[in-house]
C-alpha cells in the first residue's frame, strides 16, 4: 500500500510539503510529461493499482488520469470516491491524495477527474553523501535567480549532487520547485570556488526570525567542481575523525 503521513503526524525530515498552488501544479506537469506512471490506492481497499497522468487543468482545480488497472480499481474507486497516488522521477518521489470528481469513458477506456491536491509530499533521493556545514564555518553562497538579481546565505550541506542553504528572507522571492537558477557561487575557501547553474528541488522556512531553507541540484557540474567538492567533503570528514580521537 502507498502509505502517507496522518493527520497531525510528524514527517521524516527529508520529506517537504508543497502546497502553494502554482507549484503543485508544476510538479504535477512533470509527472505528465515524463510520462511517469502513477501507482494509485485506494483508501479500505486492498492492493495498488496502476494508471497514468493524462491532463493537469489549474484553471479547472483538475487533473486527469487514465483507466486504473487492474480493472477491478474501477468500481472501488467510484465506490469510495477518493484516492492515494504516488509517482518517482529523476530520483524524486512524489505522493499526494484526490477527490475523485467523476469518471467517464474514451474510445470505452475509462478516465478519471480529480480535485488537483492541496498538498504534494516531495522526497528526494540521495545519490550522494551530503556533508553538514555548521554555521560557524560561515561557507557564503550567492545565488542569482535573475538578471539583475541576488541571493545571498549561508550553505547548510553540499555533496556532488547539491546543497542545501539558508537565506535571510523570510519570503519566496518568485522561486519555484523545479525552476532553473543561473548562478550559485559557493566560496569553501581559498582558491575552492564552485560557480554552477542549480535547480531549485526544496523550499521551506524554518527558525526565529524565519529564514528561507533551499535546496538545489547542480545542473551539469563539471568534474573540476566535483573534485573541489570531494576534497572539501574528504577534509570534513578529517576534521571530524581527529576530534574524535581526542
Amino acid at each position: 500500500m502507498v502509505e502517507f503521513p496522518a493527520s497531525g503526524a510528524r514527517e521524516p525530515s527529508d520529506i517537504e510539503r508543497v502546497t502553494v498552488p502554482s507549484q503543485v501544479a508544476n510538479l504535477l506537469r512533470r509527472i505528465r510529461e515524463g510520462r511517469a506512471p502513477l501507482t494509485v490506492a485506494i483508501p479500505g481497499v486492498h492492493g495498488t493499482f496502476v494508471s497514468a497522468l493524462l491532463e493537469v487543468n489549474p484553471a479547472a482545480g483538475e487533473l486527469v488520469i487514465d483507466e486504473l488497472n487492474p480493472a477491478h480499481g474501477h468500481d472501488a474507486l467510484l465506490r469510495v470516491g477518493r484516492f492515494h497516488a504516488s509517482a518517482a522521477l529523476h530520483g524524486v518521489e512524489l505522493r499526494f491524495t484526490c477527490q475523485l470528481k467523476r469518471s467517464g469513458r474514451d474510445s470505452r477506456i475509462a478516465f478519471y477527474r480529480a480535485s488537483l491536491p492541496q498538498v504534494i509530499h516531495y522526497r528526494q533521493r540521495r545519490a550522494y553523501f551530503r556533508a553538514h556545514i555548521s554555521e560557524e564555518r560561515h561557507i557564503p553562497v550567492a545565488i542569482v535567480p535573475g538578471e539583475g538579481e541576488k541571493l545571498s546565505g549561508l550553505l547548510s550541506d553540499i555533496s556532488i549532487g547539491g546543497i542545501g542553504t539558508h537565506l535571510e528572507l523570510h519570503f519566496t522571492p518568485g522561486l519555484e520547485q523545479g525552476s532553473i537558477l543561473p548562478s550559485c557561487v559557493i566560496s569553501l575557501g581559498p582558491g575552492e570556488t564552485i560557480s554552477n547553474p542549480i535547480e531549485v528541488r526544496s523550499l521551506g522556512f524554518d527558525g526565529l526570525p524565519r529564514r528561507l531553507r533551499l535546496g538545489g541540484r547542480f545542473v551539469k557540474l563539471p568534474t573540476t567542481g566535483q573534485k573541489t567538492i570531494q576534497r572539501y567533503v574528504l577534509s570534513l570528514e578529517r576534521e571530524w575523525l581527529k576530534k574524535r580521537r581526542k
